[in-house]
């Protein structure tokens, strides 16, 4: 999940970097080039490997794991993670050229400089996992969980105002904002497999990425919206103050989850 985390923020950053010399549709071209090399990686590392089926396996998508309520409060944090995480990564590096801009930048020389420090920023937060996984085993999942949502909370409620503050502090916050968002994604991963029954696992996870990547998908399309409709002097502040009202939303949701008997399955008992 780190390595994951790094990979994606690492190409914003390599984007931005590109910028400098060439055209932007070049340097997503090259950095899509890039990519692509996965599918010959994958096909390398898989060769020769055997798939063993489970005695009894279907392969069919079990839709009774959802009648688990502690499956159901985790998916719908890990889709509120999601939504809050897509967002981030997808809209502040722009927020950061409107930083840079407010200060007295030229827009076309300083879009490829947002890009490069904003994937730098976001980069960092690859520890993240990593970080919030080790607090999970010790703390607990429902806690851990809670803490990040809180922090990225308060990021959210505050970043959007922060236009015509110093860049550097800006790029503060959003280090914060990155790392605290990626925390959760260990913790979910992590938590979906100990409330699930055995029998039920690949269904369960199944339906925690498709409904996560869902909200993936919705959280950067909605910013946008919010941008669109709100008054421009209010444009970036509202819109992250949305991605706060996800947090209080998943907090909720946590708090019920660790009112539940089940919640003692996650981390040996520590909820």
């Amino acid at each position: 999940v780190t390595a994951q985390y790094g990979d994606t923020r690492s190409s914003v950053h390599l984007a931005g970097a590109l910028m400098v010399a060439m055209a932007w549709r070049d340097a997503y071209l090259t950095v899509s080039l890039i990519s692509s090399l996965s599918l010959p990686l994958a096909v390398l590392l898989l060769r020769g490997s055997r798939r063993v089926a489970r005695p009894g396996a279907t392969g069919r998508l079990d839709f009774k794991a959802l009648r688990n309520p502690t499956v159901r409060y985790l998916i719908l944090g890990y889709s509120l993670h999601a939504w809050q995480l897509y967002a981030i990564r997808k809209w502040f590096p722009l927020f950061l050229l409107t930083v840079f801009v407010a200060g007295g930048a030229d827009r076309t020389d300083a879009a490829p400089i947002a890009a490069t420090i904003a994937g730098l920023a976001l980069a960092s937060s690859s520890t993240g996992p990593l970080m919030g996984g080790y607090l999970s085993d010790r703390m607990g999942r429902v806690i851990s969980a809670s803490a990040m949502f809180a922090l990225s909370g308060i990021c959210s409620w505050g970043i959007g105002w922060t236009v015509g503050w110093p860049w550097g502090a800006v790029v503060l916050i959003g280090i914060v904002y990155g790392w605290s968002t990626a925390a959760n994604s260990a913790i979910y991963h992590t938590s979906i497999t100990e409330a699930s029954s055995r029998d039920q696992l690949g269904s369960t996870m199944a339906m925690q990425a498709f409904l996560g990547m869902a909200g993936g998908v919705v959280g950067p399309i909605v910013f946008g919206g919010v941008l669109d409709l709100a008054p421009e002097a209010h444009e970036w502040g509202l819109a992250f103050s949305c991605l706060g009202v996800l947090a209080v939303i998943a907090l909720v949701g946590l708090r019920r989850l660790r009112g539940l008997p089940e919640s003692q399955l996650l981390a040996a008992g520590k909820g």
